[in-house]
């Protein structure tokens, strides 16, 4: 059998023919072969044991690996509304690869691979809505189901490591130096001059095209903690509004920006006024978050504080340190009364447990579910759950701040001098 690449190009109607595959760079026979329909020099040719693409009209062929196996193409289609390659197996599935355009602009300016970094501007991302479909919920194993591709906006960037890639020997602090960072790229996202998300990921050990896929929301409010927490994550939270954002990728000293359209759900169709009233009663429950986790960082910080202090002073002299040790334990007891407000009583039980009692962060977080599912506007429910959220946060301020203005500093001059001196500077919360 023949297993040669075989693969011809006629440009006078049939009356010449050039051969524009051979065994060199296609290893099997071929199949299919399909010239973009906006740019010639992109070609996509199937064979038997995969798929490959070539940027300049077919002198120069790359077998594509990226999420696509070694099995035989059959056919290949472009759906012009998508721009996405669709790709026919035979008896191996069906395949899509999804937005082309990227690999469209490196076969118009192959300059771009010159680039350490670039990005390419994303196709339309859309606010979609998502629901359970009916019938079993988990399908056993041996029930085959396509992938959807990831919601929100798909974002590809052309990548180039700027470390050496020289084979010569070095030492192992060198190589340990020289490992990427693990947020050595960077994605920002701008609502006009408004950063409003950043997104970070290790740098990708190989050179090429590249995808990362934003949730089409902003930066999560900070959340309160009961202890104090060491994160530099950023969380995402509220969804943004349709419109046109700003994208900028960094690598290192190097950087690119382009921009992505954001629309709404085709099927609802929902208002921007609804939309608009939807968002901002979820930045209020964000403001109110915010207001909370200050609240509650600043009472884990001077609990640790009185903790610390009570440990000290047993460690010097229990005895002497007497009445300064039961201070502290008293201190740190109505610090745990106050974090009550915040979280419910501390239930030490094994397993899964919750507060039956309304708190600050249920009634925060519970209008907040209640609002981010909501496909319009807001209802009276909705603004019922605000209402009672603000209520109990103001309350649980208001002690908090009156504890930070009489208690504290007592406690504060009583302790301060007997030891070097652990305390920060505190500050009233404002109410919402």
């Amino acid at each position: 059998f023949n297993y040669a690449a075989y693969a011809f190009r006629t440009k006078d109607f049939g009356k010449t023919w050039e051969r524009i595959a051979d065994d060199t760079q296609i290893k099997s026979y071929v199949l299919s072969i399909l010239e973009d329909t906006e740019n010639p020099n992109l070609m996509f040719l199937g064979a038997d044991d995969g798929l490959y693409v070539s940027f300049d009209a077919g002198k120069n062929w790359n077998k594509w690996t990226a999420g696509f196996p070694t099995v035989t193409a059959m056919d290949l289609v472009i759906q012009p509304r998508e721009q996405d390659l669709a790709i026919g197996t035979f008896g191996r599935a069906f395949y899509i690869l999804d937005d082309i355009r990227p690999l469209r602009s490196i076969a118009q300016n192959k300059d771009i691979l010159n680039n350490n970094i670039k990005l390419f501007e994303p196709p339309t991302a859309y606010l979609a809505t998502y629901q359970q479909p009916s019938g079993s919920r988990f399908g056993a194993d041996a029930e085959f189901n396509g992938e959807n591709r990831p919601s929100g906006a798909m974002i590809a960037y052309y990548f180039k490591s700027k470390e050496d890639k020289s084979t010569e020997k070095v030492e192992e602090a060198d190589v340990k130096d020289k490992k990427p960072k693990k947020d050595s790229i960077q994605l920002d996202v701008y609502d006009g001059d408004r950063l409003i998300r950043t997104l970070k990921q290790v740098a990708p050990e190989d050179n090429g095209l590249q995808r990362m896929y934003w949730g089409l929301d902003e930066k999560s409010a900070d959340r309160p903690s009961r202890t104090l927490r060491k994160s530099n994550r950023e969380f995402g939270g509220q969804d943004v509004l349709p419109g046109t954002y700003k994208l900028k990728i960094t690598y290192k000293d190097q950087s690119d920006e382009t921009t992505v359209k954001v629309e709404v759900d085709p099927r609802l169709k929902p208002s921007f006024a609804d939309l608009k009233s939807k968002y901002d009663a979820a930045k209020l429950l964000d403001g109110f978050s915010e207001s909370a986790a200050k609240a509650t960082k600043q009472l884990a910080e001077s609990r640790q504080t009185a903790d610390d202090l009570q440990k000290d002073f047993a460690k010097a002299d229990k005895e002497k340190y007497k009445t300064e040790i039961q201070s502290s334990k008293d201190i740190i007891k109505k610090i745990d009364e106050l974090l009550d407000l915040y979280f419910g009583k501390e239930d030490k039980r094994q397993g899964i447990v919750r507060s039956p009692l309304p708190n600050v962060t249920n009634r925060i977080f519970g209008a907040s579910r209640y609002v981010r599912s909501r496909n319009g506007a807001v209802t009276a429910t909705e603004q019922r759950l605000i209402d009672q959220a603000k209520d109990e946060l103001n309350q649980a301020l208001e002690k908090t701040n009156t504890f930070f203005e009489t208690v504290w500093p007592v406690y504060k001059n009583s302790v301060q001098d007997k030891l070097p001196s652990p305390f920060k500077e505190t500050q009233l919360i404002n109410k919402n």
